[in-house]
């Protein structure tokens, strides 16, 4: 069933089944180390399973196995409207363009843009950029950095804009000193 969904509209495709709090993968065509995910369960604390949990569709985006999907959720119920399954499709992101724009930026000289998933993992950073000081940065922040976060809960991404202090002193005082010579001569 699922290999004909995804053969007619492209995508993923899966069925969960209800077991005790969660939902098992019992028909799917996601797959996991080259196997396909059967047996794998929903994340207990996605946003999805909220909604399913309200007798409600969820659509949006979703980490699936490490990886952004645009998805939608469907409840299967029985005839007393008890949810006891999930019917699942999906696409995976293509972020390749994000990423490409992503790495390719630079705020003032050093500074930097991330995009930060919902768990906190950083997936983009500007290229010139060495990723541990951005994941120490993007995590715990600096003080002698400005540290801004935009959500994008939609999506499920925060895209974080990163820049020393110093630099924009030295920035301002360069402008400055450039003014009032202009001035001066």
């Amino acid at each position: 069933l699922v290999d004909g969904v995804v053969k007619t509209v492209g995508g993923t495709a899966t069925l969960f089944v209800k077991n005790g709090d969660e939902f098992v993968r019992i028909s799917t065509n996601v797959k996991r180390d080259g196997e396909r995910a059967i047996g794998t369960v929903l994340d207990p604390k996605g946003k999805a399973i909220a909604a399913i949990r309200d007798g409600k569709a969820f659509y949006g985006m979703v980490d699936i196995l490490g990886n952004p999907f645009l998805t939608g959720y469907e409840p299967l119920v029985d005839a007393q409207n008890q949810v006891i399954g999930i019917w699942y499709v999906g696409y995976k992101v293509d972020m390749q363009a994000l990423n490409t724009a992503i790495d390719g930026s630079r705020l003032l000289n050093t500074g930097f843009f991330a995009i930060v998933d919902g768990k906190g993992k950083v997936r983009f950073r500007s290229g010139h950029t060495e990723e541990a000081q951005v994941e120490r940065l993007v995590s715990s922040g600096d003080p002698g950095w400005t540290v801004s976060r935009q959500e994008f809960s939609k999506w499920g991404f925060t895209v974080v804009a990163a820049y020393p202090r110093t630099e924009v002193q030295e920035l301002s005082q360069s402008r400055m000193f450039a003014i009032l010579l202009a001035g001066l001569i």
